[in-house]
């Protein structure tokens, strides 16, 4: 994983600005179903002055699937028998966009709206790209 801080605001609040972070996943392709992803964001916190907490954000993940799931599945669908994983076709790749805006309400409160786009469901090429709008909230009670 990476992570650095490209740019700083205000040198009295030491996370705000810009960082960008970006990683890779690798699992041994023959006992995981996904055998690598590779990830990336940006980071913006503080933008506005009079809203130093505020915190948007963009991701982008890619997910392969292993050769043996997509060879396994093929076959299990060329014999018309049940898949795995609750899968309805070969799983190959999927990729994720996140856009998120965190909104500090108060200390210890937040609350996030977040839009995700889906590319490839589930890694399935038969099933259409999905669009997700929802939130996150964090409260620290202590």
């Amino acid at each position: 994983m990476l992570y650095q801080q490209l740019l700083r605001y205000r040198k009295s609040q030491k996370n705000s600005g810009i960082t960008a972070l970006g990683g890779l996943i690798y699992n041994d392709p023959h006992t995981a179903l996904r055998d690598y992803e590779i990830y990336g964001a940006l980071i913006n916190r503080g933008f506005w002055r009079n809203r130093p907490y505020d915190t948007i954000g963009i991701a982008f993940s890619y997910t392969h699937i292993a050769k043996n799931v997509q060879k396994t599945e093929a076959l299990l669908q060329s014999q018309n028998q049940t898949m795995i994983n609750h899968a309805t076709g070969i799983q190959r790749h999927t990729s994720v966009l996140e856009v998120n805006y965190a909104i500090h309400v108060m200390r210890g409160v937040i609350f996030q709206p977040v839009f995700e786009y889906y590319f490839r469901p589930n890694g399935q090429g038969n099933l259409p790209d999905a669009a997700m709008l929802g939130f996150k909230s964090h409260i620290e009670i202590f």
